[in-house]
């Protein structure tokens, strides 16, 4: 994919998303990666809140993603999620991960 491409594709399909509504397996993240810059869409996988208080996503490619949590973002959304089931498994690990990082920062974090 070119640059002009993945900015096309950026134009069509992207959409302006919170970074705490960015759900994992929902989008995907426009970047350039490596020396050479080369055009990614990057799905967000995972994410976690982080101890500054910004929110940060393992990406697809295995590198890494942070935002303050009211920051928004453009993004491309994916057709990942196939089954009801698996939203569900997904938005349920999701949930107790924010939730145990909450109870934390409580707790003095």
């Amino acid at each position: 994919m070119t640059k002009d491409e993945m900015q096309e594709i950026v134009e069509r399909k992207g959409v302006k998303v919170k970074a705490i509504d960015a759900k994992p397996y929902r989008f995907a993240l426009p970047c350039l990666i490596g020396p050479e810059e080369r055009p990614t869409l990057n799905m967000m996988c995972c994410r976690r809140m982080m101890s500054d208080g910004k929110i940060g996503w393992l990406l697809d490619t295995h590198n890494c993603f942070s935002a303050a949590p009211d920051e928004e973002l453009t993004l491309v959304p994916v057709d990942y999620i196939k089954t009801e089931e698996q939203r569900m498994r997904i938005d349920e690990d999701d949930e107790k991960m924010m939730r145990a990082r909450e109870e934390q920062g409580r707790d003095g974090d």
